[in-house]
């Protein structure tokens, strides 16, 4: 995007820097509305205490977690999706407030890959797939 000459004239059909200014102008507002730390994208991360301020993925498909769940819940935000890789010979224990969602289960000694939301208040929805 050009700011053309920089002359606001009505009349000139090379500029347009009123209406480019004010498109800047609505970025700059909505860079602004955006809370400080928050990452638009997924990033990795290891273990098993989950948190959900941003998008992350817990563990990878070769090297996935073994142990019981835990979690975070300070600045818990709606949305987040969390996706965690986790292998154990028993089904690990989840917080109280987690609640299995659809008809997925834990498959013992298998990948399995777990997806966990955070509601509201300490209820965290989650479903397990292989």
């Amino acid at each position: 995007m050009s700011l053309g000459n920089g002359n606001p004239k009505d009349g000139d059909k090379g500029s347009n820097f009123n209406y480019e200014l004010k498109v800047l102008q609505g970025l700059q507002a909505i860079a602004v509305a955006l809370e400080p730390g928050i990452v638009p994208f997924t990033t990795a991360t290891t273990g098993t205490n989950i948190t959900f301020v941003v998008p992350q993925m817990y563990n990878t498909r070769t090297l996935p977690a073994t142990g019981n769940i835990t979690n975070d819940l300070t600045n818990a935000r709606i949305g987040i999706v969390q996706k965690i890789y986790h292998n154990s010979a028993i089904a690990p224990s989840t917080p109280v407030g987690w609640v299995l969602v659809g008809e997925g289960f834990y498959v013992p000694s298998t990948l399995n890959i777990i997806y966990a939301e955070w509601v509201e208040g300490t209820t965290v929805e989650y479903w397990i797939t292989q």
